[in-house]
């Protein structure tokens, strides 16, 4: 008869099987399931005293936490009363300093309210036979002659310094007539005699200070040469502008708001710098009016200056900068946020920026940016003087010079179809005496020199205008310029007249010009998507960073130099030469030979891309595909040589790296990621050795089941969708999960190449295979290009080859054994994530495993950005930790570009994707006033929709409110012109000839599903579907089996919310034997 159940296995035990009880639960656990024998669970029984405690794993893992977490209690604790302390001490002081600040300040304001009444005369000399106050009421009587002053109020005071006399101290009765004296002062300069007599208020010893210290400073500044610098002081913003910059002061009033507009000019870009100041709400001039001129201002002021930058205290407290949605702001701040996103301008500060006491802070001061790659850095640092609010210290990145600009550009024609011929007429046979490398350069040789005598070189002189500016257009603009000048001589009502109606229609031709060039590239990708380019992408390119000594670096040279020592550091210094032991589950047939024919790599050649660029080695993609018939046989050659002789062309082993940008400081080298271009022809032997040992992989299982990343028919989609496919089943029947999120830090640039070998050899890759994957690893040398600049060599120690073909799949070896020894996971390439049922599966133990696992092969964890995800409401909440760091717990994260939260709501996943959709389209809409139809419905498939539809199938939303908030993004594009605005959206759907957004997600659904019922995602289709038995029921093949359900999350599941519509599509749709081919047919039943 079973009396309880072990914790462990769940299992029902009876009353005499030996178990163990654990003394934090009190829950009994079998011997069998510890692993522990009848004679040593007795000897522990017999000799354990009541100080020696028995956990199970799970409280074992808790009391660590809890102890460590008292540990970490109370070194706070300690380091709190250490620091109040301190505070204390500090505060005595300061209380003490404050008083005598506070008595000196009291002092001066009482010193200076005394001093009002004074003014104070300089170089009036005493007059021989007459008194001081006579010469005074002179001199007063030239400036205003109701001012009379006694000689009871006339005093000399300060010693004589060299030939200047005292001073003049006056005492006027009223502070009236000292403030009159001073504003006439300047009459005296129009009188003779009096015109060397300066006047001025009567400064107190603090002044006189403050007054000191800017002549000094003023002195420093021209002894070092700083004369080319001016400040300018706007409250407290200050602005050090530089000669290298032309700037004026442009007349833009928001009155009865202060504000201070700057324009800056300089060899690359003008751009705006404003500093505005808007009252707090409920103040006496602030009202609707005054705002919506400020709006309407902003708004004129980008559409004339589009590099616009606007500081200032707007005091809008409610806005949430860090939300996508404007709940909880007022009517004025919901407009403001729109008027930002409408014009793609963004608000950057993030922190608090005015502190008061028994206040909560508030975010009132704003940075607003056109284009966010302007800022290296922003500072919140502490306020100026007494001020409560923070003072902001912005670094912009502006170039100011630029590589001059060739006016001639110099280009060439190649006849690939003349080079075709004569290199199938060539003698290839003497490739064969040759070794690798002596190939290589003489068939490269061979290429250059048919380039070189079958192509045509042109001369063109550069345009700067814009294309649709034809030299008919230029001659109406020079015609406007004569109308205009004829107005000037001769400013007449007939003469402004007939400019304003030549300048109207140029306006309106030149708009018409412009949309007749972009309807004339529609189908002309290579133009289109430069033209595009040319206006959305950010202008700031590669910028001198920072070297080493934190100084800038001085040329694009330095600056390349930099980023390829700190792309170097990434690298595994520290490889340990002790090969681990390692012994796979199973044995292998082994792979050691690969026949490189002419028709394989004929086949990969045709398979090229043609607008990508040449490796190092500079040969055209475009002439490897063109010439694949005449260029399969000696690249066959070659690659066999290579193969068999286990060597690589030095070029094949070259990389040459382009930095771009991730986010942070601009100036800083560790915010570049690099992005790799390698040999073309050394990618098309990869790709050959790939598709040889993906074949072998499968055939002897070593592919992870659950691995996504860089495999045929698997992706981010196909990822996501089997995790939430278990996910929501798991909470459908009331199971709590726990998800882990692990990150490895720089994954592909530390694996050791001797590692890697060893476990490539105990897979069975031994061979010339592997002695040609040795010389692909070793040798290999990177550059980093900036601006047309490139930077020394640097050698590459360890990780697999960026930018390759073969070094994915290579990683994809070295890590499977981690990931066969796990049980429940998650994958795409070395993002991996651990689930399961807290109550069932202790995670703690695949944490260790990992963690192990990363050590012992050199690939290290980043446990800060490691995090984990609770889901479920009986969740039990436990704490996870990697070699003593707890996980972070989150309630949501990003997976693979999809916010996933603890509630599998995509609530805030359609809240980011909108946001991107939105910024992108005010973007385009600012550049592009007034497009075609046809080409805004080209923009929005390519540019806009794809930021809705991104792994649409996970997130599909099934909330009202989500589904309202894509399709109202949709609705919005459909109004960018003044034309469709005036049908309903039905119409301007059919008219721009785009689906709504609901019939594109069931087709996406749909399309899904056709692959996982035709076994196009090989390996993921298990679990995801049920299919009826079709020999007794009507309608297709494929047909889906009815799911029950309980939760919310389960019913929108991808299987579930596409089922009546995959059932109702008829046979001939289901059965097509393609993706291309169901699309057609799906598409044909709309």
């Amino acid at each position: 008869m079973a009396e309880f159940n072990c914790c462990h296995c769940f299992k029902s035990v009876s009353r005499d099987t030996p178990i163990v009880v654990c003394d934090g639960c009190s829950l009994n656990i079998h011997c069998r399931c510890l692993k522990i024998s009848e004679n040593e669970i007795a000897f522990i029984s017999q000799s354990r005293s009541p100080n020696i405690k028995l956990f199970c794993n799970r409280c074992n893992v808790t009391i660590t936490a809890i102890s460590e977490i008292k540990k970490l209690v109370n070194d706070i604790k300690s380091s709190f009363d250490e620091r109040l302390s301190k505070l204390e001490s500090l505060i005595i002081n300061n209380n003490t300093s404050q008083a005598i600040n506070r008595e000196e300040i009291i002092a001066e304001s009482v010193d200076s309210s005394a001093r009002a009444c004074n003014v104070i005369m300089y170089n009036v000399k005493p007059v021989a036979n007459k008194q001081d106050v006579d010469v005074v009421n002179d001199v007063l009587e030239v400036i205003d002659p109701s001012l009379v002053i006694g000689p009871e109020n006339v005093f000399r005071v300060g010693k004589a310094v060299g030939d200047k006399p005292r001073l003049l101290k006056l005492q006027f009765k009223t502070q009236q007539m000292a403030r009159l004296c001073l504003k006439k002062k300047s009459s005296l300069l129009q009188h003779p005699q009096f015109a060397h007599i300066t006047i001025s208020d009567d400064k107190t010893p603090g002044q006189l200070k403050h007054l000191n210290n800017l002549r000094d400073e003023l002195k420093r500044r021209l002894d070092v040469g700083e004369k080319d610098l001016t400040i300018k002081y706007v409250n407290h913003i200050k602005f050090k502008i530089s000669n290298f910059f032309k700037i004026t002061q442009i007349c833009i009033s928001v009155k009865p708001y202060d504000s201070l507009w700057l324009k800056f000019e300089g060899n690359e870009q003008t751009f705006v710098i404003a500093c505005i100041y808007r009252p707090p709400t409920g103040a006496s001039f602030n009202n609707q009016e005054n705002d919506k001129n400020l709006f309407n201002t902003i708004q004129s002021t980008f559409n004339q200056y589009p590099n616009l930058i606007i500081m200032g205290d707007f005091n809008f407290p409610c806005i949430d900068w860090s939300a996508k949605n404007t709940t909880g702001q007022t009517i004025i701040e919901k407009q403001f946020s729109e008027l930002l996103l409408e014009n793609n301008l963004s608000q950057i500060v993030t922190e608090p920026t005015r502190f008061r006491s028994q206040q909560r802070p508030s975010l009132l001061d704003l940075v607003i940016l056109s284009d966010v790659n302007l800022v290296s850095s922003l500072n919140v640092s502490n306020p100026v003087g007494t001020s409560d609010h923070s003072k902001i210290e912005i670094e912009l990145q502006i170039m100011i010079y630029s590589e001059p600009n060739a006016r001639i550009k110099t280009t060439s024609i190649v006849d690939y179809t003349r080079i075709d011929e004569s290199l199938l007429t060539y003698d290839w046979n003497g490739l064969d005496s040759l070794n690798a490398e002596e190939q290589w350069k003489h068939f490269k040789s061979i290429l250059q020199t048919c380039i070189t005598t079958n192509s045509r070189l042109f001369t063109n002189r550069l345009r700067k205008d814009k294309p649709w500016i034809n030299q008919h257009m230029l001659d109406k603009i020079k015609y406007k310029a004569k109308l205009w000048k004829k107005f000037k001589r001769q400013p007449t009502e007939d003469n402004f007249s007939a400019y304003k109606r030549f300048s109207n229609q140029l306006k309106s031709d030149l708009q018409m010009a412009r949309c007749n060039y972009e309807n004339s590239i529609l189908n002309k990708p290579k133009l289109f998507y430069s033209h595009v380019r040319k206006f959305i992408s950010s202008r700031v390119s590669v910028p001198l960073v920072r070297n080493a000594s934190s100084l800038l670096c001085s040329d694009h040279t330095e600056t390349a130099n930099t980023l390829a020592d700190s792309f170097a550091t990434t690298y595994n210094l520290n490889i340990n030469n002790n090969i681990p032991s390692f012994m796979p589950t199973s044995t292998f047939s082994g792979l050691s030979y690969i026949n490189f024919t002419p028709d394989l790599v004929k086949s990969q050649l045709c398979a090229i891309k043609l607008n990508t660029a040449p490796g190092p080695d500079q040969i055209p993609p475009k002439l490897l595909r063109t010439c694949a018939a005449s260029l399969s046989g000696p690249l066959a050659k070659m690659m066999r040589k290579s193969f068999l002789q286990g060597t690589l062309p030095y070029e094949w082993l070259q990389a040459t790296i382009t930095p771009l940008y991730k986010s942070g400081d601009k100036l800083d080298p560790a915010n570049y990621r690099p992005v790799s271009l390698t040999s073309t022809c050394c990618k098309i032997m990869e790709k050959v050795i790939v598709k040889e040992l993906l074949t072998y992989m499968r055939k002897n299982n070593l592919i992870p089941e659950h691995q996504h990343g860089f495999l045929p028919g698997r992706s981010v989609v196909t990822n996501l969708l089997s995790c939430t496919n278990l996910w929501t089943k798991m909470l459908d029947t009331n199971q709590p999960v726990d998800i882990i999120y692990l990150d490895f830090s720089k994954a592909f640039d530390k694996v050791p190449h001797n590692l890697l070998l060893a476990k490539l050899e105990s897979y069975g890759v031994t061979g010339n295979l592997l002695d040609w994957i040795r010389a692909f690893l070793s040798n290999r040398n990177y550059c980093v290009k900036v601006c047309g600049k490139f930077s020394y060599s640097k050698p590459v120690l360890s990780g697999v080859p960026q930018g390759s073909v073969l070094g994915p799949i290579l990683f994809l070896l070295y890590t499977a054994d981690l990931l066969f020894s796990l049980d429940s996971y998650s994958a795409y390439a070395d993002d991996i994530k651990l689930f399961a049922n807290p109550l069932v599966t202790d995670l703690q133990d695949q944490l260790n495993l990992i963690f192990q696992w990363s050590e012992k092969w050199q690939i290290p964890l980043n446990i800060a950005k490691c995090c984990v995800l609770q889901c479920g409401h009986n969740n039990p909440k436990y704490l996870y930790h990697i070699n003593g760091t707890l996980l972070s717990v989150k309630t949501s994260t990003k997976d693979l570009g999809v916010i996933v939260n603890d509630k599998l709501g995509w609530s805030e996943q359609c809240l980011a994707s909108v946001g991107r959709a939105r910024k992108m389209f005010y973007l385009l809409k600012h550049v592009f006033p007034n497009p075609s139809v046809s080409f805004i419905s080209k923009v929005y498939i390519t540019y806009i929709r794809p930021h809705l539809e991104f792994a649409i199938p996970v997130w599909r939303p099934y909330l009202l409110k989500d589904i309202d908030l894509l399709e109202r993004t949709q609705h919005l594009v459909t109004r960018w012109t003044h034309c469709l605005r005036q049908v309903s959206y039905e119409q301007r759907l059919e008219i721009l000839k785009i689906p709504d957004l609901r019939a594109r997600e069931n087709r996406a659904d749909a399309i899904q599903i056709f692959r996982l019922t035709h076994g196009l995602f090989p390996g993921v289709t298990r679990n995801f579907l049920q299919i009826q038995n079709h020999d007794r029921l009507r309608g297709h093949s494929y047909k889906l089996k009815k799911e029950p359900f309980k939760t919310t999350v389960r019913k929108n599941y991808l299987t579930n919310r596409a089922f009546d519509i995959w059932n109702g599509l008829p046979d001939n749709v289901v059965a097509a034997v393609t993706v291309s081919s169901f699309k057609n047919q799906y598409d044909t039943l709309q």
